[in-house]
């Protein structure tokens, strides 16, 4: 019976081993050429928590949707615990909106998202973290370090806010230059 026992439990705990999902992150590449995603959008939607989204430099341009919300980003990130770096910095990695819009550059939804090293531009919002969807709920540790934000004044669509934090809390806004442009 011992015996038994024994190798069932060897049994199950390869059987666990085997059959777990991988605990470890991604990192998903983005550039506009040569990667695995060349749209940034598409790659921090594919992102998991604990994942790394890496842009490379280029100016990475979103087109506005007719459907989107009041406070919906072009560029949205909604999972929790994903960091999107560029790898050159801000100076050489831009993301931006494509057309006029109201709407933020970058909204993030999601707790503990670091959002690191780029250019925003294209809209009266840069980066907005803010949460829209019911529930709604409060964003916790979202990290904004060294960017460049270059938001819209039109007296047709309004704006100026380079960072909108609301209903957040532990968030860490680092190294960021907001520009009137």
């Amino acid at each position: 019976m011992k015996h038994t026992t024994e190798l069932l439990t060897i049994s199950l705990a390869l059987s666990f081993a085997l059959c777990a999902p991988a605990l470890t992150a991604a990192t998903l590449n983005v550039c506009p050429t040569g990667c695995t995603y060349s749209d940034v959008q598409a790659a921090v939607t594919a992102a998991n928590s604990g994942d790394t989204v890496l842009v490379g430099p280029g100016t990475y341009t979103a087109i506005q949707k007719a459907q989107l919300g009041y406070l919906q980003g072009i560029f949205d990130i909604v999972a929790n615990g994903v960091t999107v770096k560029s790898t050159n910095g801000a100076a050489n990695t831009i993301l931006q909106v494509g057309n006029a819009s109201f709407q933020p550059t970058v909204r993030i939804q999601g707790n503990n998202v670091v959002l690191d090293g780029f250019t925003i531009q294209g809209s009266p919002v840069g980066v907005a973290a803010i949460s829209q969807t019911a529930p709604i709920h409060a964003i916790s540790g979202v990290v904004l370090r060294n960017l460049i934000v270059n938001p819209v004044v039109s007296s047709s669509i309004g704006g100026g806010q380079g960072i909108l934090l609301d209903n957040t809390s532990n968030s860490v806004v680092e190294n960021c230059d907001i520009k009137n442009a």
